[in-house]
């Protein structure tokens, strides 16, 4: 929509002919006319007393229009230059901050990333388990694996000592062990040992936000141009 057509349209919903309009203006009826034509131009006095004569706002009335006309038609009037000055110097800012936020995610996130990679921030404390089991009591004159064989091929007295025991530490002891008891000794052997990284999972949680920070910046500078097309159509 062009200016003569706002004037034109504005005029219509009030329901108002030219002469009334014009009279309102205090302009003459042709040179009216001409403006609503789109063949004369008005000048910030007579675009003021327009807004007056219908009773509009300057940023009502403006919102009507193309940010490109704007820019190329309108900023004739000193109201209008005026807007487009502070409306680019607010975009320009935001834009920078924009830029600043995305350019500030990508550091944060590279270093995050590279914390949890390289376990700077949160060393890895290994925590060894080993697990140690005992099938039963030997007397001291019976071999060590006595409890190993078939239950078929033990006697009683052996099934009778059958007590399955499992111990946890955190220190090793070799392949096996032996220890005395009441009534004989208990022979413990291996059965598992484990390895807990007690950080791992918070290098891991790092790595991740790390790299959703890098993506998330990466984007927004990707998109900057789009953003600043939509921030800064006035200055284009």
């Amino acid at each position: 929509m062009t200016l003569g057509q706002q004037i034109k349209q504005l005029r219509t919903n009030k329901e108002m002919s030219q002469p009334e309009l014009a009279q309102l203006i205090g302009i003459e009826q042709s040179y009216l006319s001409k403006l609503e034509n789109d063949k004369a131009f008005p000048s910030d006095d007579m675009f003021n007393q327009i807004l007056n004569a219908f009773e509009i706002e300057f940023e009502t009335f403006i919102n009507q229009f193309e940010p490109d006309y704007i820019k190329h038609n309108l900023s004739k009037l000193s109201a209008v230059k005026s807007n487009l000055k502070q409306y680019q110097s607010q975009s320009m800012k935001y834009m920078l901050r924009w830029i600043w936020f995305s350019s500030l995610l990508i550091v944060l996130g590279a270093t995050a990333l590279i914390s949890g990679q390289q376990e700077w921030i949160y060393n890895p404390e290994t925590t060894r388990t080993y697990s140690y089991e005992s099938l039963g009591i030997v007397k001291n004159d019976e071999p060590l694996r006595i409890f190993t064989a078939h239950k078929k091929q033990m006697s009683d007295d052996i099934l009778a000592r059958l007590d399955f025991e499992k111990i946890e530490q955190q220190d090793s002891r070799g392949e096996y062990f032996v220890k005395n008891v009441e009534g004989g000794k208990r022979f413990y052997y291996l059965s598992k040992k484990q390895h807990f990284n007690n950080h791992k999972s918070i290098n891991n949680w790092l790595r991740i936000l790390g790299l959703l920070a890098v993506l998330a910046g990466i984007v927004g500078l990707s998109i900057e141009h789009k953003v600043r097309q939509v921030k800064l159509q006035f200055s284009k």
